[in-house]
């Protein structure tokens, strides 16, 4: 697989079930196999186990020790994944609080909680200052109509 290298990378579909969170995590597993400390964020729902739309299965979402994550707070609570709550990004979501989480054990996550450009601007910011060197960004076919 590439070499993707640190920065900002958006998983983007024009449809459900077309590979994006499969995608998700190889390039999360290969920034990990480099030594980059990874961070994940999704625009929607991503790593729930059935779609809540349309009932189908989903993939995982996998987080490794020490990796970043920006959810909501039943997102989190969902999780294989164990957390250090490390901040809020300052506002509620119909799943909860959207909170900045760092795996204290790997494990699958959901994600969830983001889901204006303002809070993904937030966010970014959010794990870049934490030291999120790789962070990658699950989205819908609008995210591509803004700058990461």
């Amino acid at each position: 697989m590439p070499d993707v290298g640190p920065g900002r990378c958006a998983l983007v579909g024009v449809a459900k079930n077309c590979g994006k969170t499969t995608t998700l995590n190889a390039l999360a597993r290969r920034q990990r196999e480099l030594g980059r400390s990874v961070g994940l964020i999704s625009i929607g729902v991503d790593g729930e186990s059935r779609d809540a739309l349309i009932g189908t299965p989903k993939p995982a979402v996998f987080l490794g020790e020490g990796e970043w994550v920006v959810s909501a707070a039943s997102a989190l609570s969902m999780s294989t994944a164990r957390f250090e709550l490390v901040g809020s990004l300052g506002y509620e979501t119909p799943m909860g609080e959207a909170l900045l989480a760092r795996a204290t054990h790997s494990g699958e996550v959901v994600l969830a909680g983001v889901r204006h450009l303002e809070d993904l601007a937030r966010a970014l910011d959010m794990l870049s200052d934490h030291g999120a060197e790789s962070i990658f960004i699950d989205g819908a076919y609008g995210l591509s109509l803004i700058h990461i």
